[in-house]
């Protein structure tokens, strides 16, 4: 990857407002994209893995912190009855195994209960909120997770649940942006990036977790973008977060814990 210069700050944070409206909603063929892996596809990923491990070295003690658990774990104790109830009325998905299915997308709920989108602030001290040129996503944030997670366990012939690789690549990304924050306070999730941040960040998240690689071809596809926008954005977020990707099985293990259903 190439150094972008872009600090996590507003420039970060405008980068990945930029206009998201709508998602790909149809369905995508796994098998075609998983046949057409090339050297690029390969070099990625294990230039990500490379950088990420010796990033290890540099932060290893950026995981997830008794203070920020404690933290979700208050958050979800507040929020656990509404979500699901939200849950309960939104469309399935018959295809795949329910009860797991049903586990998984809670979780995801838990998740988007938990994140602290600071669009209050945003919106005062960022002008470009309110440009045309950035508007909010029309599809929501719980849609468009499900579709991600749904897509990386297709990716990797995962059934669907807690421990499958679409919802640790949820928590994975949960863990990202709080290390983020811990890198520059400027960092922002709100409702103009949320959607971007996630995506990128679920993709990085699941190759560095797992052996097999994914393309950003069919990760592109998955969101409605162009493979060029796909790699950029994906460049963007390695940079700023400093491949600081490692997550260790006790983090994970507390991450599980704190999200558990």
């Amino acid at each position: 990857s190439q150094e972008s210069g872009m600090t996590i700050g507003s420039d970060f944070n405008r980068y990945f407002s930029a206009k998201f409206e709508s998602i790909n909603s149809n369905d995508v063929n796994v098998e075609m994209y998983r046949s057409s892996i090339d050297d690029d596809d390969i070099n990625r990923a294990s230039t990500l893995k490379r950088l990420s491990n010796a990033a290890s070295q540099r932060y290893p003690n950026s995981g997830a912190s008794d203070e920020m658990i404690k933290g979700l774990q208050r958050t979800l104790q507040r929020t656990l009855t509404t979500k699901i109830e939200q849950f309960k009325h939104m469309p399935s998905t018959p295809s795949i195994v329910p009860n797991a299915y049903k586990r998984s997308r809670t979780i995801t709920s838990l998740v988007i209960a938990s994140l602290k989108l600071d669009e209050e602030t945003a919106e005062a001290d960022d002008k470009f909120a309110h440009s045309k040129e950035y508007s909010e996503p029309k599809v929501p944030l719980e849609v468009f997770l499900d579709r991600l997670v749904r897509y990386l366990d297709k990716w990797f012939y995962d059934l669907p649940g807690i421990k499958a690789v679409g919802t640790r690549s949820l928590l994975f990304s949960v863990l990202y942006f709080e290390r983020l924050r811990n890198k520059d306070p400027e960092f922002k999730v709100t409702k103009y990036n949320v959607h971007r941040l996630f995506a990128v960040s679920m993709l990085v998240a699941a190759k560095f977790s797992e052996d097999e690689v994914i393309t950003n071809a069919y990760w592109a596809h998955v969101l409605g973008i162009s493979i060029s926008e796909m790699n950029e954005m994906e460049e963007t977020f390695c940079n700023a977060t400093q491949y600081d990707f490692n997550v260790t099985d006790m983090q994970l293990k507390a991450l599980y814990d704190a999200f558990r259903p």
